[in-house]
């Protein structure tokens, strides 16, 4: 015979009335419960793995550890799951400084502290405002991060997702010197931390970066150099720039240095007291001051100023020493040295492996 609980029953409206067995009864109080300790465990996996403030830890810990490329995958992404910055192979191109290499380690920031959490619940998105600090270049940089999980459609069962809305991203601007146009010259390119950077036919450009210390420099070639030279970008707050100039290698001081050196030794090849020529600008000796000898006392290494199309311009200062002999009002002699700041200037140019050097008249 048919168990009659077996057969749909219905009530007075039509609706159907669910028989509940005993095992039922225990099943249905199993899953209530096993339901609970699920939203439980959620909520604690939530707060513990995929709270706003373990994820700004790992956005930080991510640049202070030079992974770029990871820091970018937490920012938030758009309808078509590419991170705002444009995927992997566009972004190299347009921002060649969002990649690893460009912050090796001595250049990131470091001591990251998590301060206090915002939170707003909106009807599509939660949003945080996580407050931190971390050190870079020997200060204490303290700010912000803005993130934001959808309330529906959560990956993982549930489990939050927040992503960075407002990247900790700065802007960087490297140029150089008016008439010194880096694109035009032999040589290696501009590096920015180790990073080829193009400069556009020399024109200043900008580039995105994460926060920490970014050097430019340029290998030059054999005569000339530039940098290097360095900043800091602490967070989002407005604009750095590096400005390269050219500089004058060792191997075009050592050009130099042989002319303007026989140039001095001419010029204190003299017993005049006041050898001040056109070439060797040397203040003279007291008045009535006798036959001098003249000797070096020390020379500064030539100050080279580059010129655009390969021309330069070049200074020497040193410290010439006059020994001399005066004779009192009762006759006797007695020797007195004095020192005299000496000029030399001067200007060149090179054009491949050939340097001229030239004295001012």
């Amino acid at each position: 015979m048919a168990d009659l609980r077996d057969e749909p029953r219905f009530d007075e409206h039509g609706r159907r009335v669910l028989y509940i067995r005993p095992w039922m009864t225990v099943t249905a109080s199993l899953v209530v419960l096993a339901l609970i300790a699920g939203v439980a465990a959620v909520a604690v996996v939530n707060a513990q793995w995929f709270s706003p403030e373990q994820r700004v830890r790992d956005y930080l810990d991510a640049i202070a550890h030079g992974q770029v490329r990871a820091a970018i995958a937490m920012e938030e992404r758009d309808d078509a799951g590419e991170s705002d910055a444009a995927d992997d192979a566009d972004e190299t191109d347009a921002d060649p400084l969002l990649v690893d290499a460009a912050l090796p380690a001595g250049s990131r920031i470091r001591d990251i502290r998590i301060g206090a959490v915002s939170q707003h619940v909106g009807r599509e998105w939660d949003e945080a405002t996580v407050k931190v600090a971390y050190a870079l270049g020997g200060e204490t940089v303290h700010t912000e991060v803005r993130l934001r999980s959808p309330r529906f459609d959560k990956p993982r069962v549930l489990l939050d997702s927040w992503q960075v809305t407002e990247p900790l991203r700065g802007q960087i601007s490297v140029s150089t010197a008016i008439g010194f146009d880096i694109h035009e010259l032999p040589g290696a390119p501009v590096q920015v931390n180790g990073v080829d950077v193009d400069l556009e036919n020399g024109a200043p450009r900008s580039f995105a970066v994460m926060p920490g210390r970014y050097e430019a420099s340029w290998a030059g070639d054999r005569w000339q150099t530039a940098g290097p030279v360095w900043t800091y970008m602490s967070d989002t707050l407005g604009d750095r720039s590096l400005l390269l100039q050219a500089q004058a290698t060792d191997d075009l001081a050592a050009q130099i240095d042989p002319v303007a050196d026989a140039r001095i030794a001419a010029c204190l090849h003299t017993s005049d007291p006041w050898p001040n020529r056109g070439d060797c600008l040397m203040p003279g000796l007291p008045a009535r001051t006798g036959p001098v000898s003249w000797s070096l006392g020390s020379r500064q290494p030539a100050q080279v100023s580059i010129q655009p199309d390969g021309a330069f311009e070049w200074r020497v200062e040193g410290v010439a020493v006059a020994t001399y002999d005066v004779t009192d009002r009762s006759g006797a002699t007695s020797s007195q040295q004095r020192e005299s700041t000496i000029v030399l200037r001067g200007s060149g140019s090179f054009d491949g492996d050939t340097v001229t050097v030239t004295v001012d008249e």
